[in-house]
């Protein structure tokens, strides 16, 4: 799970990393969860905790795309007149 950090000083020190007082995500695995509750403990860190997000492929919004002219039913051929 991925966590955010933000430190109420900006670069307090909490288990071997300089946080940084904006906002800081951070990838999962990079902190224990004995480090993750040492750092959410702390009262100079906010810390939020977020579900991994899935990698699966968005819906399309597009409308499917309208058929080519050629084939779409010809029009009739107009009759020549005979003279």
């Amino acid at each position: 799970m991925p966590i955010t950090i933000t430190a109420k000083r900006h670069l307090f020190r909490r288990c071997g990393v300089n946080h940084p007082k904006d906002p800081t995500q951070y990838p999962d695995g990079t902190f224990t969860d004995t480090e993750i509750k040492t750092l959410s403990a702390d009262p100079m860190l906010t810390v939020k905790v977020t579900e991994a997000e899935t990698e699966t492929e968005p819906e399309s919004k597009t409308e499917p795309e309208p058929k080519p002219e050629s084939e779409s039913v010809p029009a009739p051929k107009a009759k020549k007149k005979q003279r």
